[in-house]
């Protein structure tokens, strides 16, 4: 025999089963707005992590192409023109590279003993082409009325393999990129270098180079967000090794005090 349930208690159970039923409903919303929601970020992410990947693979390409755009311009120390010319119309090289690109912060080049002397009578010679880093983020530091043109005799860089910049170069006759690294002795300045060896008869005889700023690396993977919490880093699969993370400009300061 069934035994009669009070009223109470049946209004007692309606009530939990009511209360178990829009409990599993509010559960089941939650789980598919957590289901469209990472679908939704994921297609955000492929699409700007491609877009990024794009950008960078294009400043490095382009980065290549310039180098050997540059070890031509080193061509004109060959013929019978002043030194001041020839300095001028590499100068000028190096402005139009810079001028096209953000990323691009420095341009230069270097030379061995031998050949310092024989263009320059120096036994050490470096000619830089640069931005001016007070004007990053304004209009002007695109403008090659704003770069800082420097030159420098010590022969520091062709002893110490200290000055990863030079010695990369010396690796091959192809564009060499160095890691991460802070420039103490000249730019003062976190960097990646791209290097291009010059060779005369299958020797080493000088380099010229490009730097890219650590700043605007940062700022341009720092600007790729992820809905409002995420974010992207620069990640080298074949070393399993983080390269870079977004930095804001105090961190970057930080990081220069400490090691100039």
């Amino acid at each position: 025999m069934f035994q009669r349930l009070p009223i109470k208690k049946i209004l007692l159970l309606k009530e939990i089963y009511s209360a178990a039923f829009f409990a599993f409903l509010i559960t089941l919303c939650i789980f598919y707005y957590y289901i469209d929601r990472m679908a939704g970020i994921r297609a955000h992410l492929e699409h700007h992590g491609d877009e990024l990947v794009e950008n960078l693979e294009r400043d490095l390409v382009d980065t290549q192409m310039n180098l050997y755009f540059l070890r031509g311009a080193t061509d004109v120390f060959k013929y019978n023109l002043s030194i001041e010319a020839g300095l001028r119309l590499f100068r000028g090289s190096a402005e139009e590279i810079l001028r096209r690109r953000a990323c691009q912060y420095n341009a230069y080049f270097a030379f061995e003993p031998e050949s310092s002397l024989k263009y320059f009578n120096k036994k050490a010679f470096i000619l830089s082409t640069r931005k001016d880093p007070k004007y990053l983020g304004s209009e002007v530091y695109q403008e090659k009325e704003t770069f800082v043109s420097e030159k420098w005799f010590d022969d520091v860089y062709q002893k110490s393999e200290k000055e990863i910049w030079y010695h990369i170069a010396k690796k091959s006759d192809q564009p060499e990129f160095s890691g991460i690294y802070f420039d103490s002795s000249y730019m003062k300045k976190w960097m990646i270098t791209a290097g291009l060896g010059i060779y005369e008869n299958n020797k080493f005889i000088g380099m010229v180079g490009i730097d890219l700023l650590l700043e605007n690396l940062s700022k341009e993977i720092d600007e790729t967000k992820i809905e409002d919490f995420g974010g992207a880093i620069l990640f080298d699969k074949n070393t399993n090794t983080i390269l870079l993370l977004p930095l804001n400009p105090s961190d970057i300061n930080l990081l220069t005090s400490f090691y100039s």
